[in-house]
């Protein structure tokens, strides 16, 4: 079970993996995996929002609980976008409810200190056109109380493990729900 989800995981990545075994010696795995440069030759789908080519770039904020998955994301949408990234659910929390719109809210579903369920409630009570901008991602594995929320929500969630063009793809259709407007103060870059 454990070897198919690396499989699943190396090979949505672009990347192959391998093993050799010696009876009675162990196996060696080999996992290769493409360079950021040969990631990012990936095709891109193209913008659709009309923004003036001088206009600030779309800011994207990256809640999950896993520090890695922060970098990794981050990693992946550096180029194109303003990333901020949270591990902790109640720091970003605190962040979503203070003033400035966030274009794209990546969030987790599941987390420990406050799911993503959660937060996306307490979010859309105190500022709901924030909670309008959120993608949910999730590994697959949740709850009925889960299931029943996934479908009540009006964009489909992203299944872990994606590749960089369905993540790009998920964030392009939010955009063009809510084109980027200079009217909202633009909320800095930071990595927590």
């Amino acid at each position: 079970m454990q070897l198919s989800i690396c499989h699943r995981l190396v090979c949505n990545m672009g990347g192959s993996i391998s093993v050799e075994s010696v009876p009675g010696k162990g196996s060696t795995f080999s996992v290769t995996l493409p360079t950021q440069e040969q990631a990012a030759a990936e095709v891109r789908p193209q913008r659709v929002h009309t923004a003036e080519p001088s206009a600030r770039r779309p800011s994207v904020l990256v809640i999950d609980d896993e520090k890695m998955m922060c970098d990794l994301l981050s990693n992946m949408l550096r180029d194109d976008y303003d990333v901020t990234t949270f591990s902790s659910s109640p720091v970003a929390r605190d962040r979503l409810l203070k003033p400035g719109l966030f274009d794209v809210v990546l969030c987790d579903l599941m987390m420990p200190e406050l799911t993503g369920m959660d937060l996306h409630a307490e979010v859309q009570r105190k500022r709901p056109e924030q909670a309008a901008r959120f993608v949910f991602m999730t590994g697959g594995t949740f709850t009925g109380q889960a299931s029943r929320f996934l479908d009540d929500i009006d964009t489909p969630p992203l299944m872990k493990p994606f590749r960089q063009g369905e993540l790009r793809s998920a964030i392009e259709r939010r955009l063009q729900q809510f084109a980027p407007s200079a009217v909202h103060p633009r909320v800095p870059c930071n990595y927590h």
